[in-house]
């Protein structure tokens, strides 16, 4: 019977190998960054379904806003369109998004800063470019505690090679973090450190046991697991990515119909019929619409 502790402690290994490999091969920070990076999306592409693709770049909303760069961007494999691609890299949209990674060579108070800063700017994006329901069957779905919706709410996650700081400070970074923002949607949700442990929410459950979870709730607590980290990671990613959809239809029209409309045009042949439509639109004063 195959041991899952011993196949991710193999992982947690391997894993440890290549970063030592890429600090001692690369001196250039843009470069061992790459790699860095490369190291973590190999990592889940052993583990995760094909439905979710894997992708770095830009996430957009239908406004025209877009987030700072992201590290990893998990996404439907099959309903995201391409707005842009080179290589993994693209700008995909938030409706189509379920994870964004960010990846630190190591963790302390700067880099944390730079991750909430980068969480912001993904979380802040709006989802509006859906079709509406249609038909008897409504589907409502809750990814984060006490907010059910009929949209996926995408998380936030980090991943850390190393850390500068002792473990204890780690969680304190956490706690802050959930302290200074009242909404539990619009937060980092949980953070691997690679050789300290897995920083995520601890909820109590009377009387005498406790539930992890990827993501925080309005009672949650900030612990860090320590033990079997990289499985733990795992086991709580599943609980998330093994249920990933995209219940209503991605409008693209959202995002193309305000560049198309901006300055419409449009060649017809100047029948009778013809002219007499356009002139009657003209005067009640018609918008390009599709």
């Amino acid at each position: 019977m195959i041991n899952l502790s011993d196949v991710f402690a193999a992982s947690e290994t391997i894993l440890s190998a290549r970063i030592e490999q890429i600090r001692a091969s690369l001196t250039h920070a843009g470069l061992k960054g790459g790699a860095v990076e490369e190291a973590v999306r190999n990592l889940l592409q052993d583990y995760l379904p094909q439905n979710i693709g894997i992708g770095s770049g830009v996430v957009v909303d239908s406004a025209g806003r877009q987030s700072n760069q992201i590290d990893i961007i998990l996404y439907d494999a099959h309903k995201t369109p391409s707005f842009f691609r080179s290589g993994d890299a693209g700008i995909f949209p938030i409706e189509c998004v379920y994870f964004a990674i960010e990846v630190k060579s190591s963790l302390s108070a700067a880099t944390f800063l730079e991750c909430e800063k980068n969480m912001e700017s993904f979380k802040g994006l709006e989802r509006t470019a859906y079709y509406p329901a249609s038909g008897p069957i409504s589907h409502s779905l809750e990814v984060f505690s006490g907010y059910p919706g009929s949209t996926w709410d995408p998380i936030y996650l980090v991943f850390a090679l190393s850390t500068d700081v002792a473990h204890r400070t780690l969680i304190t970074y956490l706690e802050n973090h959930r302290k200074s923002r009242t909404d539990i949607r619009r937060q980092i949700d949980s953070v691997y450190a690679h050789g300290a442990g897995l920083l995520t929410n601890v909820t109590l459950v009377p009387p005498k046991s406790f539930r992890f979870n990827l993501t925080p709730d309005s009672k949650s607590l900030v612990g860090l697991i320590e033990s079997h980290p990289l499985l733990t990671f795992f086991t709580l990613f599943s609980r998330y990515y093994n249920q990933v959809e995209i219940p209503l239809g991605f409008d693209f029209t959202k995002y193309s119909l305000p560049c198309i409309s901006a300055s419409p045009s449009c060649v017809m042949n100047t029948s009778p019929k013809n002219l007499a439509a356009i002139d009657e639109v003209n005067e009640i004063g018609g918008l390009f619409v599709l």
